[in-house]
């Protein structure tokens, strides 16, 4: 199934600068959070608000970030900022209330699981629209945040081994597979530029480079 077909679309998200209060494994804490933010940042908000979640922390809970973008620094008690980076995503939209956002997350993971694509321990959800007392009205967009393996590879093909064994292992990536293509497709490939990479580095360089991917 397409990306199209599924719902699905792909981002390119720029840095940008953000206000955020940062909190543990309480989710009913990110609508106060917001509203916190709204007050102390005013119209130094330039865009709809976030959540941000990091999957990979676990030793006191679950690492949420509420937060707004905005066009200066702001700290204030609580109130952090911080250069956000850049990510590539996959992003679906979720329309009606947040309770129902869960359905919405199983067939945007579920693409990733059935394409054998790699993403990260983040994800950012953005509040489009949200309607106080009529909340099928709500639209939320949900970000699964892409790890770019391959782009890692590539740079340090290049570090460790120099510009020509780096082209001569990656080959054809960019036409052997996509964010369309079957696990299957992306498994031959990466079988294929192991076997080239085999034949090109020795056992410390292949730790060097694939340890950093």
């Amino acid at each position: 199934m397409s990306l199209k077909e599924s719902g699905i679309e792909y981002k390119k998200i720029g840095d940008m600068l953000i206000a955020s209060i940062a909190f543990k494994d309480d989710f009913d804490k990110i609508p106060q959070s917001l509203e916190t933010l709204v007050k102390a940042c005013g119209d130094r908000i330039c865009g709809p608000a976030m959540t941000l979640y990091d999957y990979g922390v676990y030793t006191d809970g679950l690492h949420i970030e509420a937060c707004f973008p905005v066009t200066e620094e702001i700290v204030a008690d609580e109130i952090r900022s911080r250069n956000l980076k850049g990510v590539e995503v996959l992003s679906l939209l979720h329309h009606g209330p947040y309770e129902t956002i869960k359905e919405s997350y199983k067939p945007l993971f579920g693409y990733l699981r059935n394409h054998g694509i790699t993403g990260t321990a983040y994800c950012r959800e953005i509040f489009l629209e949200y309607y106080r007392g009529n909340e099928e009205k709500n639209i939320t967009e949900i970000q699964a945040v892409l790890h770019k393996w391959g782009d890692r590879l590539s740079i340090n093909l290049e570090r460790v081994l120099g510009p020509v064994a780096r082209d001569t292992v990656m080959g054809d990536a960019a036409l052997s597979f996509t964010l369309e293509s079957t696990t299957d497709e992306r498994a031959r490939w990466v079988r294929a530029a192991m076997e080239r990479l085999d034949a090109l580095a020795s056992e410390d360089q292949k730790y060097e480079i694939l340890s950093c991917c």
